[in-house]
């Protein structure tokens, strides 16, 4: 991972440093979406919108790397909105998002890491990560997933000479 695909923030006076994940760069990877722009800043980390979308982390527990180099990890709960009226600038306070968005979802993400090395004896990070999508009604989230979806994740440094 480059040094500008994240940033680090305080966490709330403990005097720990954690790195944000620079989510609108992760998406716009993955989704290869350049032509909608991504609304993400890291000082609201838990906040995303693009397109006709609004992202909302609701919920997060970190697991910490450990002294014994096992992994690292988290896991989130997300809201998804999809704005009915195409508004994305739509400021309303509201906290129905029924009355501002169409429709509401919900997903689970879990990602696990653990530090490894590539067939030429590189570092590199391994990862697995589980997202869980559930149906939403009346602002309660279905106790069963509608989908779920395993990854496998491999991060590695560019060569110098492509950097």
């Amino acid at each position: 991972m480059n040094s500008e695909n994240h940033d680090s923030v305080n966490d709330n006076g403990t005097g720990k440093q954690y790195a944000i994940l620079d989510r609108g760069f992760e998406l716009e990877q993955r989704t290869m979406m350049k032509q909608q722009p991504i609304q993400w800043k890291s000082d609201m980390p838990n906040d995303m919108r693009f397109g006709k979308y609004h992202i909302v982390v609701v919920q997060r527990t970190v697991e910490p790397p450990s002294a014994d180099q096992a992994g690292f990890g988290f896991n989130e709960l997300y809201r998804l909105n999809e704005n009915d009226n195409n508004n994305n600038n739509n400021n309303n306070n509201n906290n129905n998002p029924a009355t501002v968005f169409g429709v509401t979802r919900a997903a689970q993400v879990k990602r696990r890491y653990r530090r490894a090395f590539d067939e030429n004896g590189n570092r590199e990070v391994e990862g697995l990560e589980i997202v869980k999508t559930f149906r939403v009604l009346d602002g309660i989230a279905g106790s069963l997933p509608t989908s779920t979806t395993k990854t496998q994740i491999r991060m590695t440094r560019r060569p110098a000479a492509q950097q």
